[in-house]
């Protein structure tokens, strides 16, 4: 088991340059260990990328279903 913080759950959220990686440490090991604030964090770092414009609302959407089911599983 990982400890996760929102800089690492963020790029399992979305495409990022260390997607890859990240997603490949979350394969070898599934477990997650994650702050109480991290979902806060995560939450928070979608919504500066849909206010910048880096997101529409429908890839927003699907951003913070993804982390739904990654944080709670």
């Amino acid at each position: 088991m990982r400890f996760w913080d929102a800089s690492a759950v963020v790029p399992a959220l979305v495409r990022e340059s260390k997607t890859r990686e990240i997603l490949s440490l979350l394969r070898e090991d599934e477990g997650m260990a994650v702050w109480w604030t991290t979902q806060v964090e995560c939450a928070s770092a979608l919504s500066c990328r849909l206010a910048d414009g880096t997101f529409d609302l429908r890839h927003f959407d699907q951003s913070v279903d993804r982390m739904a089911v990654l944080l709670n599983e």
